[in-house]
């Protein structure tokens, strides 16, 4: 049989309140990617809700705290996403492929985050979240880097390929497809041309196949 819990039970104030932390967290990423994230204001989410500003303020005490919450969200879902794909694919470029994308669906899901962490603004309250998430990616291009020096090692690419170099061509690739959605101004599919483009870099670097000919090294020199 099911307890009956008080109405007054602070497990239930609780959950109240992490769901209405969790509606002004999605209401100021939509508003960020409808308006651009420095136009964002509390009044604005609170209208979004239809709520009142004192009424946001029991949950976050000003936007610098919204966008500190969300840069800790954004953080914490690279992070697992990282660990996730190490956890699961045992090849390095497997890895690299599966982290790259798994990024690119991240931006689908968060259109905002392009604007928030790669456009300068001059809105103060935007800079934990940039902090945060900057700093996130920083581990994401350590991640990369170790990866393209696991597949030089297990000869799947080319000896000599530098593995931080590598990696930021591998970001590179991100922030082009990025970019090219912010000058458009179209969404595109990201993902799909990711996939395409990462297929070309990943070859770029890899380790070419020994000829058992000499005709064919001679050709091929």
């Amino acid at each position: 049989m099911n307890e009956i819990r008080p109405a007054h039970d602070p497990s239930r104030r609780e959950s109240r309140a992490g769901t209405r932390r969790e509606e002004i967290i999605r209401a100021a990423l939509e508003l960020a990617a409808e308006v651009g994230p420095e136009n964002v204001s509390t009044g604005m989410i609170a209208a979004r809700l239809g709520i009142s500003q004192p009424a946001l303020y029991k949950h976050f005490r000003n936007k610098r705290n919204i966008w500190a919450a969300i840069g800790e969200d954004i953080a914490g879902r690279i992070a697992a996403n990282l660990a996730r794909v190490q956890a699961e694919i045992a090849s390095p470029v497997g890895r690299i492929r599966r982290q790259v994308l798994d990024h690119l669906r991240l931006i689908v899901e968060i259109p905002a985050l392009p604007d928030m962490v790669l456009l300068r603004c001059h809105d103060a309250s935007l800079a934990p979240l940039r902090e945060r998430v900057l700093g996130a990616m920083s581990g994401f291009h350590a991640r990369l880097s170790a990866e393209v020096a696991s597949a030089v090692r297990c000869g799947r690419f080319a000896p000599g390929t530098d593995p931080d170099d590598a990696a930021g061509l591998l970001l590179g690739l991100i922030q082009n497809l990025v970019l090219r959605m912010i000058l458009s101004g179209k969404r595109g599919d990201p993902v799909k041309d990711g996939a395409r483009m990462l297929e070309l870099l990943l070859r770029a670097f890899e380790n070419p196949p020994r000829s058992t000919t000499g005709n064919h090294q001679e050709a091929t020199q």
